[in-house]
């Protein structure tokens, strides 16, 4: 899946201001996104490719698809990219938090959110 590979090689220092808004990585981003419209319920790998969406749908301030796929994957922290944190659960709060405040900052309301 070609977000696992922009995943795998993502430069240690990030100084390109718009690299997640950039043409491969919204090429990746649209594919998975794909994936996971497609994939069935019960696949085992579709709570690894919607956490990977999170992080780089925060990055590219892509809101309202992040907390689109938080909805799905709520409360589960064992996947990419949090396990590779030394605290994963920290780290998936801290995408968690700016994906909601960019959701409502940008105009989402919470409340109209499917439980």
């Amino acid at each position: 899946m070609p977000l696992f590979a922009v995943f795998e090689h993502l430069p240690e220092v990030n100084l390109v201001t718009g690299f997640y808004r950039s043409e491969v990585v919204t090429r990746a981003i649209h594919g998975a996104l794909f994936a996971v419209h497609a994939a069935r319920p019960d696949d085992p790998m579709l709570a690894h490719v919607r956490h990977l969406l999170v992080f780089f749908l925060v990055r590219a301030e892509r809101w309202s698809e992040a907390v689109n796929q938080l909805i799905h994957v709520d409360g589960h922290v064992g996947a990419l990219p949090w396990t590779l944190s030394a605290d994963p659960a920290g780290e998936f709060a801290v995408y968690r938090a700016l994906a909601v405040a960019g959701y409502e900052a940008n105009g989402g309301n919470p409340a109209s959110l499917p439980h």
